[in-house]
């Protein structure tokens, strides 16, 4: 897919809020944001969003002096996913048999009428 414009605005935007997830201050963010508009501007729209966010962390990286700017996002992200699934895993596991019994009951209704 290639990238169209709409994806340039996202980039930008990312660009801010990883600023803020790394408690970055206004003038480091300002920085953050004009080095974004550099690399946007350099591409055509011929290339993919990955492509270009992956220049983007790049530099928010060399910025910052962080290697990974999205490593607490990840774990955050990581650790809400476990839990849904572990939830809906949990949800699941304690309702599969009170469903079967629901059921089994429903057909000895039947049977019996």
């Amino acid at each position: 897919m290639n990238i169209e414009n709409e994806c340039l605005v996202c980039i930008y935007n990312q660009a801010l809020k990883s600023a803020k997830n790394l408690n970055c201050d206004a003038k480091t963010t300002k920085k953050i944001l004009n080095d974004t508009a550099k690399i946007l501007i350099r591409y055509d729209l011929d290339v993919t969003p990955p492509f270009i966010a992956k220049d983007v962390y790049k530099k928010i990286s060399k910025r910052v002096g962080i290697d990974d700017p999205l490593k607490n996002i990840k774990k955050k992200s990581t650790k809400e996913a476990v839990e849904e699934v572990f939830e809906k895993e949990f949800i699941y596991a304690t309702r599969r048999k009170p469903i079967v019994n629901d059921v089994t009951m429903l057909e000895a209704k039947k049977a019996k009428s």
